[in-house]
């Protein structure tokens, strides 16, 4: 009886050591589509991460957004002078959570909690083709997100989801203006404080 004994128990240590390397991937890619968030605001609904486990309690997961648009104006009159007008815009976002983990049950699902912080900069072009002249904003904005989120995997494939609070600070927009024409432009600058909620698939490579 002892003998059985003991196999138990060693087979109960091997079994939670097992279920505790059930979940163990060291790296991946992910794409976030964020319902709603300040952040959100400055990069559009879609952004990339990379998160990378660095430990059984600690993800350090970079994040970038890119958005992009242009547009010119159209008059019904052809020869209508705002028929010159086009522009374009540009923004990047660059930031990084700095994630603590817990693995509940099997490991198979993961609890993280932590900040998101980054950084984002904008820059928007008008342009006057029948004067040659041009008008280009920048700005430097900066966000901060407290976050406590969720994700279950599915093999190497993962769906989750997070809330919390964010922080976004715009920054004071710059001007530089070339050409004979005047234009006149204004942008906000401030801050913005309320609730986030983003959908997240992540994709790992290995265990």
């Amino acid at each position: 009886m002892r003998a059985i004994g003991i196999a138990l128990g060693i087979l109960g240590v091997c079994r939670a050591t097992a279920d505790s390397q059930a979940y163990s991937p060291k790296a991946g890619v992910g794409m976030a589509f964020i319902i709603a968030s300040p952040a959100g605001q400055l990069a559009g609904f879609f952004n990339l991460f990379v998160p990378l486990n660095l430990g059984s309690h600690f993800r350090l997961e970079p994040q970038i957004g890119w958005r992009t648009t242009s547009f010119q104006e159209v008059a019904s009159d052809p020869a209508a002078p705002v028929n010159s007008v086009s522009g374009s815009s540009r923004v990047l976002l660059l930031g990084v959570g700095l994630l603590g983990t817990q693995q509940p049950g099997d490991g198979a699902t993961i609890l993280y909690y932590g900040p998101r912080i980054g950084l984002a900069w904008t820059r928007d072009n008008l342009t006057d083709g029948s004067s040659a002249s041009s008008l280009t904003e920048t700005q430097s904005d900066w966000y901060a997100n407290v976050v406590v989120g969720g994700e279950h995997l599915f093999s190497h494939l993962s769906i989750g989801g997070e809330v919390g609070l964010g922080y976004l600070h715009s920054g004071t927009p710059h001007w530089t203006q070339s050409g004979p024409a005047t234009f006149t432009a204004s942008d906000a600058k401030g801050h913005a404080l309320g609730t986030n909620a983003t959908a997240l698939v992540r994709w790992y490579f290995g265990r």
